[in-house]
């Protein structure tokens, strides 16, 4: 077991990091803040108090059941890639930020039937952003992280490729 915490301690204490500070969060959002208001009440970034029974974008709203499997199926198949792709620190940091998401989603989901989000942006005048939580944010940094992480790995043996160019 320790073996295992130290060749993957980063990825670990990311995924958990993530978790910890996403449920803080929305229990202190719960507790302070009455369903569907915001603080301050007028700004471009606010604290909103909303509640999720969707996925990202508010798409599949009431499917919790399918959105739990949806999960649990993502979260194996996190943790399966992670396994079988070479871990550089980034990587791992990624795959870290990836599973903490999925996880504190997931206990929103098991726990409330639903996800609390609490980070609204009005982008203009009556236009928000769909409200995210910590758990969001954390998915999205790390499907980025993720996507450089590729590109850069393809454009590196580009370079490296001596074949001429098809014109």
């Amino acid at each position: 077991m320790a073996s295992v915490f130290r060749d993957h301690w980063s990825f670990i204490l990311i995924a958990v990091v993530t978790i910890v500070l996403d449920q803080i969060t929305k229990i202190l959002i719960v507790s302070n803040i009455a369903l569907y208001h915001s603080i301050p009440a007028e700004g471009i970034i606010r604290l909103t108090h909303i509640v999720n029974t969707g996925s990202a974008f508010g798409l599949f709203q009431n499917q919790t059941t399918s959105l739990i499997m949806a999960s649990v199926v993502g979260i194996f198949a996190i943790v399966f890639y992670y396994t079988t792709i070479s871990k550089t620190r980034s990587f791992r940091w990624a795959m870290g930020l990836l599973l903490g998401g999925a996880i504190g989603n997931l206990i929103d989901r098991v726990i409330r039937g639903k996800v609390i989000d609490f980070v609204d942006v009005e982008l203009w005048p009556g236009f928000h952003f769909p409200a995210f939580n910590v758990a969001d944010a954390s998915i999205n940094i790390g499907f980025f992280m993720i996507l450089f992480l590729v590109l850069k790995s393809q454009i590196g043996k580009n370079r490296d490729d001596p074949s001429p160019v098809d014109d």
